[in-house]
């Protein structure tokens, strides 16, 4: 393996890992008095996803299987932030996805 990190192998893909650890993570947190404290923010959660995605990952690793394009989805001439808003707002939709296991969990 050329002495790389063996880094996160998971099956079902890699989305789907990350929700499922956040829900427990969140469950956890909330039906644990010692932990009602606790919180996270969307910073938080971008750190650590940095922290986590900054490995050397094969390609596709983390792959959206649409049943559309997403590109001819998004409408008009948008600023950035307006365009990443409007892509997560049709991502949320599980309708789009064509993978079921993601689509099941959204």
């Amino acid at each position: 393996m050329d002495n790389k990190p063996l880094g996160i192998h998971v099956v079902g893909g890699m989305l789907g890992e990350l929700l499922i650890t956040f829900s427990c993570m969140m469950e956890y947190m909330h039906n644990s008095p010692a932990h009602e404290t606790i919180s996270f923010k969307s910073s938080d959660i971008e750190s650590f996803l940095t922290d986590v995605l900054t490995e050397e990952f094969a390609e596709n690793i983390c792959v959206l299987r649409l049943k559309e394009n997403l590109r001819d989805k998004l409408v008009g001439e948008k600023n950035f932030e307006e365009q990443v808003q409007e892509a997560v707002a049709i991502l949320s939709n599980p309708e789009i996805h064509a993978s079921y296991g993601l689509r099941f969990l959204i």
